[in-house]
């Protein structure tokens, strides 16, 4: 295991966890695809002065992680959640029990995926929060994990009535991220006509927009809300996962403007939550903050041959070979 995830499973698994940390709790914040050269490259750049201001006034240490093999979420989640290293090979591979292709993103597939890694281990997310993440990792509260999907569970039930009764309560709130979403909006549509003068696929662009926004702004902003709300529930484990900056790294390269702007946001998002776990005097609340894996600047092997990985492949094998589309 992870020598780093160790002391996390050790202490917070839930039998140790009622018997030694009684009234302790453990917030766990994956911040996605951010590695340790731009984690110091986007603190330089003050794109992180929060976490910045952890480590210089308030004595968090800030270290590199080794990953470890394959440096995948769905791989790093599995080790961390249920102790089991190397679970999964690949974020999208082909199953051998039932021979077929599936993507770590598709419900179906993870949740096929978190049963088997369920049913021999210990959960570390037992009468917990998950939000965001791969697999649930036996939570009581789950929201937006694939590996327990299912549309009452996975995707908040806002009514009508619901919503209206919710844009009442918190109208700064919903002030706020309408007014996030709408620049995020102006910001992707800038970014896709650039990248059409590029001469990028102009149906690639397209679809960039909404899941630029949905991630980056929507999908922050209610996986913060759930984690704050767990807080104040005084629930003992909650583990988040921010994907925007990943998200973005993918699209444009790690080291973009458009990717290390998501990381002030995830910023602000980590401050709120320390801010209330200052607040509350029933659980006395760790923060861990860290990447799952990072990301680098590459050359395709596209660019550099003329031809895909793929094409490379078949022509040694001399048969067809399947490909994730």
């Amino acid at each position: 295991m992870n020598r780093r995830f160790f002391p996390i499973r050790k202490n917070y698994s839930k039998g140790n966890r009622n018997r030694e940390r009684k009234g302790k709790g453990l917030i766990l914040i994956q911040i996605d695809g951010l590695s340790f050269e731009h984690y110091k490259q986007a603190s330089d750049h003050n794109k992180l002065p929060f976490l910045t201001k952890l480590s210089q006034k308030f004595g968090y240490e800030v270290v590199p992680m080794y990953s470890g093999l394959p440096s995948t979420t769905p791989a790093v989640q599995a080790e961390l959640f249920y102790g089991i290293k190397g679970a999964v090979p690949a974020f999208s591979f082909v199953d051998s029990n039932t021979n077929r292709l599936g993507k770590m993103y598709d419900p179906e597939f993870a949740s096929l995926i978190q049963k088997r890694l369920e049913q021999n281990s210990d959960n570390l997310l037992n009468d917990g929060g998950a939000y965001s993440n791969i697999y649930s990792g036996g939570a009581k509260h789950s929201q937006f994990c694939p590996g327990s999907f299912n549309w009452n569970q996975s995707v908040p039930n806002l009514g009508w009535l619901r919503s209206l009764l919710l844009c009442l309560k918190y109208p700064l709130n919903l002030c706020r991220i309408v007014s996030l979403l709408l620049i995020e909006s102006v910001l992707s549509i800038s970014d896709v006509i650039r990248g059409i003068l590029e001469r990028k696929d102009f149906a690639k662009e397209l679809k960039f927009i909404p899941s630029r926004v949905m991630i980056c702004i929507l999908l922050r902003e209610l996986t913060t809300y759930f984690a704050i709300r767990d807080i104040n529930r005084q629930l003992p484990i909650i583990h988040l996962n921010y994907l925007g900056y990943d998200e973005q790294a993918h699209r444009r390269g790690p080291s973009s403007r458009f990717a290390y702007w998501s990381l002030k946001g995830i910023d602000k998002s980590i401050s709120k939550l320390w801010r209330v776990t200052q607040k509350t005097t029933s659980r006395d609340y760790s923060i861990w903050i860290y990447s799952d894996h990072g990301q680098e600047e590459v050359d395709s092997y596209f660019s550099i041959h003329g031809r895909s990985v793929e094409e490379a492949i078949t022509e040694v094998l001399g048969e067809e070979i399947i490909v994730d589309p």
